[in-house]
């Protein structure tokens, strides 16, 4: 009798496409034991980037003889795609409903990827473990962000498409090593712990370290780059790509030793063989130093963000580690325990772990296997990046045959009914069909009566529907405030915009660099933009590759005629050495405050104006002395006449936002003029919104107490050359945050003036004279007195009508819109320290609204609203308090208005 065949068992295929190799491990669990019952390492004749190789050619070849080799029907595919390809963030949530946390999460990924969603690929996971409280809400939820350009996915997977071979799950490899880290080394299982054996190198406690989270470190140096990956196995998971692999180590070769590429990577791999170690070791001194040292960067890095997590050891990847004196060197720089991957802890299968093959190579199979971990559903992490239309295809065609027998049943069960059919109408006559009828027309009237009850109740729940949308009126409306502050946010000027990072290159005024998060930038070199090196300016021609720099800029055009004077440069060089904790100074921060490019704001207050007619008289009744407006704005770059005060709203009412602040820029409120209020202005009126655009930014260090966070780089859209033929054009599509813009803020934004400011020539720190005060209720129409007054006493205000460059002058002050009646004269005082100038800014907001209170409106001037429901009238939470019968009025009254080009620009 001939013997059953057994059927093939389900395993895991590890695969990938490296620059030097193609690799690529299969798993399966044998009795609850992860076991490698194949494995495939082909290298190419040639290294995938040297100038003449095909990167193509050379990987079809080697994955169609993987194919002749191997059969991969039936199993799980994981293919690996670098890590330097994708974005990865990990984001606590805030408290929200559990159920409300897919929606959190997609508008998290619309803040954090840097693209339209449509454009990449992501997913998510939750990392860690959260708290969920008996209501429902979800707390202390941290999740893991991961997303990669759609187009690279789709090229990664060409070949495999091509030969007709099935890829399941994508993931990263910087991923893939965390899985292997926390399997292998750490013994954990999705996240929970496991049971390592008796001869594993899972760590145990440390004397002094029982309180601290215990974390292993892998280094895996690669042909270009080099991924640095740490994790607990739970909570933390942290990795970096350094732009330095093993193709630096045979370059440095090639330059000291005089060799061709391909004759340094052959000595390079034979080292140990090589007569002159030592002179290759001299020659690769420098190279090695530089990585070295971001390797310390990156891990003194971590150790500062992770307080709570010690590093234990690091496991050595790659065969980069072959070199002699690599993991010694390593280990005395680093001060920490290196260890050289020489077997895999925990797998077993003697076929393939004993292969002399897998033992030379096995430093490179520490990504594959964790892919092939997570193809087992045994990984940390479970991510996957494939895009959602081939999972969908796949899922069809593996229904189509349950389809076509459901069709099939169909039919025969249709058969069967037309030919009941026929026997019954063939059998029905006389009154039992008569009677059927009659009772049809009685059940008939009865349904028509039910409908008529049904409309009626229905029309009862829609005027209660109504009624509850008055009582909620606004709710449609709450993420409309979030956009306003941002456009604020983006309005505010800063010292300088920052992109720090690894130089590349100089191609003509181009400057190609790396930023701290691995990626290729490009920036040019005009008179608004300049290199830094270790804080000092410096001319990028002369920069060697691999120097830390960092470029430094303005985009804005009322800033850059303060940006491009010296002092404003070398303020901005104090004010970052004080904040990165350079500076050895321990005074105050007055240094270089005066050309500092900065503005603080202290309260924003939005109050509903039902007439905003009056609120325009009541403003151009005062513009005379007090009130200014710019006279040219900045539109997508160009100059254009900014309407004037005579010009009418578009809406009949809105919101009038009212920002109060300072600055201790010495030109005062013409700094305010020039940069904020032009920036108030402008912005609302270009098509795109301030944030939109590929010119992102590295945040600034957090900005001197009381600041206002720096704003990221506004794009300009590109005008449009080809009109004549734009309506034959597709129309390019908008991104959410550009919807929201173009709905929220774009042209909604009016009437922005500086209604007062005052200089204090000796201001103390911790009292204002202007800004603890509101000015809205008296120019919305409110008769009755202003129950609000300055806190503190009055300081020194100096400012003269007749001065239109620096005030410097001091004089007596009135308050002749007083709160309280009092026309107070102020002695003058000696001017002290340096003059501090508050400023009250007002604009008009026309606020879109969903819901007209039961009718669907979205013209906010159509739609009355009651300033007592939708907005405060005068807000405690601002600091002020009512005025005291001995409360003096604040000093001064505002100088002329301003030019237009103060001779500063």
């Amino acid at each position: 009798m001939a013997k059953k065949k057994q059927p093939k068992a389900i395993g895991a295929w590890g695969i990938e496409v490296g620059q030097c190799a193609f690799k690529a491990l299969r798993l399966e669990k044998v009795e609850d034991r992860i076991t490698a019952t194949a494995f495939d390492y082909i290298e190419y004749p040639k290294i995938l980037n040297q100038p003449d190789a095909d990167p193509d050619q050379l990987t079809r070849e080697a994955l169609l003889k993987f194919l002749e080799r191997n059969n991969i029907r039936g199993d799980t595919v994981v293919l690996g795609v670098p890590g330097q390809s994708g974005l990865a963030r990990f984001v606590k949530l805030p408290p929200v409903e559990e159920k409300k946390i897919a929606d959190i999460i997609r508008f998290e990924a619309k803040q954090q990827i840097p693209f339209p969603l449509d454009e990449v690929i992501w997913d998510y996971q939750k990392i860690g473990s959260g708290v969920v409280t008996e209501d429902g809400f979800a707390m202390e939820t941290e999740i893991g962000l991961f997303a990669m350009k759609r187009d690279m996915i789709q090229r990664f997977l060409q070949q495999f498409n091509e030969v007709d071979a099935e890829v399941h799950i994508v993931q990263m490899a910087p991923l893939a090593l965390c899985n292997f880290i926390a399997y292998s080394c750490l013994g954990k299982r999705n996240g929970a712990s496991g049971e390592p054996n008796e001869k594993s190198t899972a760590i145990k406690s440390s004397p002094g370290k029982s309180d601290k989270k215990r974390c292993v470190v892998a280094l895996d140096i690669g042909t270009d780059n080099s991924n640095l990956v740490i994790t607990d196995g739970e909570g933390i998971i942290w990795q970096r790509a350094i732009p330095k692999g093993g193709n630096h180590f045979t370059r440095a070769l090639t330059k000291e030793l005089k060799l061709t590429f391909a004759k340094a990577e052959h000595v390079k791999k034979n080292a140990t063989k090589s007569p002159d170690l030592r002179r290759i070791l001299m020659a690769l001194r420098p190279e090695l130093n530089e990585f070295v040292t971001e390797v310390q960067r990156s891990l003194g890095y971590f150790a500062n963000t992770h307080r709570d997590a010690h590093v234990e050891y690091m496991v050595g990847l790659g065969n980069a580690f072959r070199l002699p004196g690599l993991q010694k060197y390593l280990s005395e720089k680093l001060k920490l325990d290196v260890r050289r991957l020489t077997k895999i802890e925990g797998l077993e299968g003697d076929g393939v772990v004993n292969a002399p093959t897998f033992v030379n190579n096995v430093m490179g199979f520490g990504t594959v296997y964790g892919l092939a971990l997570q193809g087992l559903g045994v990984s940390l992490l479970t991510t996957n990046l494939l895009p959602e239309e081939i999972k969908t295809e796949r899922m069809i065609r593996a229904k189509k045959p349950w389809v076509a027998a459901t069709a099939a049943a169909i039919l025969f069960g249709c058969v069967g009914t037309l030919a009941g059919y026929a026997i019954q109408y063939n059998a029905v006559a006389g009154s039992a069909v008569e009677d059927a009828a009659n009772k049809a027309k009685a059940f008939n009237q009865k349904v028509k009566t039910q409908e008529t009850n049904f409309q009626a109740e229905n029309r009862k729940v829609q005027a209660n529907q109504e009624a509850i949308e008055w009582l909620t009126a606004g709710q449609y409306e709450r993420l409309n405030w979030i956009l306003l502050n941002k456009y604020i946010d983006d309005c505010l000027p800063v010292p300088a915009l920052r992109i720090d990072g690894t130089f590349q290159g100089l191609e003509g005024n181009i400057v190609k660099l790396v930023d701290i998060d691995g990626k290729e930038r490009q920036k040019a070199l005009d008179a608004s933009t300049h290199v830094l090196v270790n804080n000092r300016f410096v001319d990028a021609r002369q920069l060697k590759p691999g120097t830390h720099i960092a470029i430094v800029y303005q985009t804005d055009p009322g800033t850059l005629g303060y940006w491009k004077k010296p002092e404003a440069k070398q303020a901005y060089l104090s004010y970052w050495e004080k904040q990165s904790g350079q500076s050895a100074k321990t005074s105050g921060d007055e240094e270089g405050i005066q050309d500092r490019i900065q503005v603080n704001i202290t309260a924003m207050l939005p109050l509903f104006c039902n007439d905003l007619a009056t609120y325009l008289n009541n403003l151009k009744q005062r513009q005379k002395d007090e009130v200014w407006m710019p006279k040219t704005i900045y539109i997508d770059g160009k100059a254009v006449a900014n309407p004037d005060l005579t010009t009418p709203p578009k809406a009949k009412s809105g919101w009038v936002v009212e920002l109060r602040g300072y600055t201790y820029h010495r030109d005062g409120y013409r700094f305010v003029m020039a940069t904020l209020v032009e920036n108030l202005a402008s912005k609302a009126r270009t098509r795109l919104p301030a944030s939109a655009g590929s010119q992102g930014t590295v945040p600034q260090q957090p900005a001197a107490p009381g600041a206002v966070p720096s704003p990221q780089p506004q794009p300009q859209p590109k005008p449009n050359n080809d009109a004549k033929n734009n309506n034959n054009k597709e129309k390019p599509t908008q991104s959410q945050e550009e919807r929201d813009f173009q709905k929220v803020i774009a042209d909604r934004i009016s009437h922005v003036t500086l209604y007062r400011y005052i200089v204090a020539a000796d201001p103390d720190r911790s009292k204002f004279f202007l800004i603890n005060n509101t000015y809205l209720p008296e120019l919305l129409g409110n008769t009755t007195p202003s129950p609000w007054t300055p806190l503190g006493s009055v300081g020194n205000v100096v400012g003269d009508k007749n001065d239109q460059n620096e005030i410097t002058a001091p004089r007596t002050g009135t308050n002749n819109n007083n709160d309280n009646g009092q026309n107070t004269p102020q002695p003058a005082q000696e001017t002290k320290g340096i003059p501090r100038t508050e400023f009250v800014i007002h604009f008009i907001w026309d606020e879109p609204v969903q819901f007209g209170y039961g009718k669907n409106n979205a013209d906010a001037g159509t739609t009355v609203r009651q300033p007592s429901q939708f907005g405060p009238q005068v807000p405690s939470e601002f600091g002020q308090q009512p005025v005291g019968p001995n409360q003096p009025p604040f000093p001064g009254q505002p100088p002329p208005p301003v030019p237009r080009n103060p001779g500063t620009r």
